[in-house]
């Protein structure tokens, strides 16, 4: 029988010319649905996203470095374009922040450790609690454009 799960697959690809955008596309297989997006990030794209998300955590990028258990100077040569961290270091900067690596790549998502936190205390509500946060999240948004 078919079934409506999407499971999506997040592909982060750096090192594109920014003339590069994202695509978005899917495939039906074995009656599921699997949607895919590409997310084309440059270098720079990657720093500044870095430096955001340090800066809202209220970190220095030393701390940052020494709580990575890097050099001092490590997460400052990311930042400035210098240097690139592995794979195995770009999950553990996840990590850091509580983000996921989507997460990281979405920059539609100013602030994912918020969002994740505010996600997870609204699991702890009843529904009709729920509905009054939705209407109030609701005419914030109307009040705002």
């Amino acid at each position: 029988t078919e079934t409506d799960a999407e499971t999506e697959l997040f592909i982060f690809l750096l090192k594109f010319p920014d003339s590069c955008s994202n695509m978005n596309s899917g495939i039906r297989c074995l009656g599921l649905n699997f949607k895919w997006r590409i997310t084309v990030m440059t270098e720079k794209e990657f720093s500044e996203r870095l430096t955001q998300l340090r800066l809202q955590k209220g970190v220095s990028a030393r701390d940052m470095s020494l709580s990575l258990g890097q050099n001092e100077g490590y997460i400052h040569s990311i930042e400035s374009g210098r240097v690139m961290p592995s794979l195995y270091a770009f999950f553990n900067i996840c990590d850091y922040f509580h983000i996921t690596p989507k997460d990281f790549f979405d920059l539609e998502n100013s602030s994912p450790a918020v969002i994740l936190e505010i996600v997870e205390n609204m699991k702890k509500l009843n529904n009709e609690r729920l509905l009054h946060i939705h209407a109030i999240i609701k005419d914030m948004i109307k009040a705002s454009t």
